[in-house]
């Protein structure tokens, strides 16, 4: 999870390159300030074909999209709670 400022935040998995570098892979950047909920930006470069959307009117794969990421990012949470509890 990444804060950009002005309520916009991005949600991202990392995937580590081969030299050891991270790639936000899916990516996607979103405005969220009370209970409003506007995507902006969605990015996959471990797709083949690699996908880059910008919002228009394609509610259903942003809204799949950011439901995948959310359910990784909180995965992840409960497996570091787990290992630190």
């Amino acid at each position: 999870m990444k804060d950009y400022g002005d309520h916009i935040y991005g949600l991202q998995r990392a995937i580590s390159g081969m030299c050891g570098e991270k790639t936000a892979s899916p990516s996607i950047k979103f405005y969220w300030e009370n209970g409003v909920l506007e995507y902006e930006f969605y990015v996959d470069f471990e797709a083949s074909p690699m996908i880059m959307k910008d919002y228009s009117s394609d509610r259903a794969f942003f809204e799949q999209a950011f439901e995948n990421l959310l359910h990784d990012f909180e995965d992840f949470l409960e497996n570091q709670e787990i290992i630190e509890g």
